[in-house]
């Protein structure tokens, strides 16, 4: 498994950054008693605050050359389910609202602490200028 890279190994401390704005976090909150690998930084966007959707905030972070992703879209809403099992939308509301709302936040080993900046302000001025 030479290819999988400890949160302890990323640069700098690369998850450290990203947590700053953490006490705004909608999700789920992180356990003394456990650890996490981060080879995903998904935040979650809170349309109680926000003028903008995930979608907008996505087209927002892509146009400024933050490149942003989508992970994972419900098990229940893929093809192979949806034409095998007759699955669809109102099946899982909770995985689907949770899907609507979530943007993966690019992190890998190799990110330099400018790259963290950069991706950092870059969300942090676009959601000031959308709060409501």
């Amino acid at each position: 498994m030479r290819h999988v890279y400890p949160v302890e190994s990323l640069p700098n401390g690369i998850r450290s950054p990203f947590h700053r704005g953490e006490g705004h976090s909608t999700g789920a909150p992180s356990s003394l008693r456990s650890s996490h690998t981060y080879h995903l930084y998904v935040i979650r966007i809170d349309s109680n605050i926000l003028r903008i959707d995930r979608t907008a905030l996505f087209t927002k972070l892509r146009e400024k050359d933050i490149g942003v992703n989508v992970h994972y879209i419900p098990v229940h809403l893929h093809p192979f389910y949806r034409e095998n099992f007759n699955t669809g939308r109102g099946l899982c509301s909770v995985a689907e609202a949770v899907y609507e709302q979530i943007i993966s936040l690019p992190m890998f080993p190799h990110m330099s602490d400018h790259q963290v900046e950069i991706v950092i302000s870059t969300l942090e001025k676009i959601v000031r200028s959308n709060l409501k």
